[in-house]
């Protein structure tokens, strides 16, 4: 009950099945053990995400980004949702930041997207 890293691994479960609450609650839990845990910000941004609260989702993936400016997973959903909620000044940095960080060989198609989103941005 007490393993933070357990908890994480359950909350990717549940995101892998799609049970956002599940998610939400075993992220929450993790972060309650250990608030550096920069995945389980990630997961929970997700969960809140799916559960409707898309800012709750942006604090969540922003945490996620603050810890580990390397987690380029949630430094690229971060920009997504803010564009989506209309968070202008944010994305735009968070997808200026992926672009100048993330490793193409991994996120090719996703550094491509977000240079397309910057220009429209200006």
């Amino acid at each position: 009950p007490n393993n933070a890293m357990t908890h994480q691994h359950l909350a990717l479960t549940a995101l892998r099945l799609e049970d956002w609450q599940a998610a939400k609650v075993e992220a929450e839990r993790t972060i309650a053990l250990n608030d550096r845990m920069t995945l389980a910000w990630n997961y929970l941004g997700t969960a809140l995400y799916n559960l409707g609260d898309k800012s709750g989702a942006t604090r969540a993936l922003a945490k996620a980004v603050e810890a580990d400016p390397r987690n380029f997973d949630a430094l690229y959903n971060l920009a997504v949702v803010a564009l989506e909620i209309g968070e202008y000044d944010r994305a735009r940095e968070a997808l200026r930041q992926f672009v100048d960080t993330a490793p193409a060989q991994h996120y090719s198609a996703d550094l491509a997207q977000a240079r397309q989103w910057l220009r429209r941005l200006g």
